[in-house]
This record gives structure tokens, C-alpha cells and sequence, in this order.
């Protein structure tokens, strides 16, 4: 009986314990969301972060977004100068004419060190990320209009 009892004291200790172990190793890899770094981006400023957001590509710039609630939380991102070939997602041109409205965006892990100057972030990206690099493509989505677009970003974003 005793021997019994401690033979599922064991069992439950060691399930609790790899239980432990894998949750912290999921967190540990999970990447961040732009809205975390909002949250609190001090402890990140200078250090090679790894987030998952949506990117979009203009004619000047690469950014990054994320819908936090009402809410949204942006990054402009700088490629590593040999990423730039490799970069999977073609150019997005908006105009005053909806006609002409092409958006293409992909929902993407990015790594890259986070700059330790961070915007206003009213009219424009409040982070800076540099030497960037796209770790993986969860989804694409090509040829939005802007409405369907804000929803695209919404549902991609957590």
C-alpha cells in the first residue's frame, strides 16, 4: 500500500515537473508580438528580439504591424543587407484612386535587433528594428484592397 502510494507521488511529481519544463521552453520560443513590445519596450532596447507581425512593403519602406485592441503597434524594419535579395514580398502601391489600391502583406516572424530610440509613434512606426532578418512566412495574402487589408491584419494579429 505505502509502496503503492509513493509510486504515484513519483509519477505525478515527474508529470508535474516535464509539464514545467515544456511550458517554459514553448514560452521561451514563442515569438513576442509587437503589442508585448509596446507594452514594455525598454527591457528589449538593443538586444535581438524575435516577433511575429504583419509586414508590408512600400517603395521607401519595410514595415511591421500589429492590431493591439482598438489600438495598433508599428515597427519600420531595415534588412540585413543580404536579406534583401531573398525578401519574399513584392511591393505594395496605394493611391488616392482606389482603382490602384495593390496591398500585399505576409504574416511573418521577423528577428532583428531592436533600436534602443524609440518614436512618438503618432503619425508613423514607434520601433526601429535593424539588420533584420524574415525567420519564417506563416501566410500571404496578395492583392488587398485597405479594407480587407485592416481586417487581414486584424485576424493575423495576436
Amino acid at each position: 500500500m505505502k509502496k503503492r502510494l509513493l509510486y504515484r507521488l513519483i509519477a505525478v511529481s515527474l508529470a508535474f515537473v516535464i509539464g514545467l519544463g515544456l511550458t517554459s521552453i514553448w514560452k521561451a520560443s514563442r515569438p513576442m508580438s509587437l503589442c508585448e513590445l509596446d507594452a514594455n519596450p525598454a527591457p528589449y532596447a538593443g538586444k535581438t528580439i524575435r516577433f511575429r507581425a504583419v509586414v508590408t512593403k512600400t517603395q521607401n519602406f519595410i514595415l511591421a504591424c500589429s492590431a493591439c485592441g482598438d489600438t495598433a503597434a508599428g515597427a519600420s524594419i531595415d534588412l540585413d543587407p543580404s536579406e534583401v535579395a531573398k525578401f519574399p514580398l513584392p511591393e505594395s502601391f496605394m493611391s488616392r484612386d482606389e482603382a490602384n489600391v495593390r496591398i500585399y502583406a505576409m504574416d511573418a516572424v521577423i528577428v532583428g535587433t531592436l533600436d534602443s530610440d524609440f518614436g512618438p509613434g503618432c503619425f508613423g512606426p514607434k520601433f526601429h528594428i535593424s539588420n533584420a532578418r524574415v525567420e519564417r512566412v506563416l501566410s500571404f495574402s496578395p492583392q488587398l484592397d485597405l479594407q480587407t487589408n485592416l481586417q487581414w491584419t486584424k485576424s493575423n494579429s495576436y
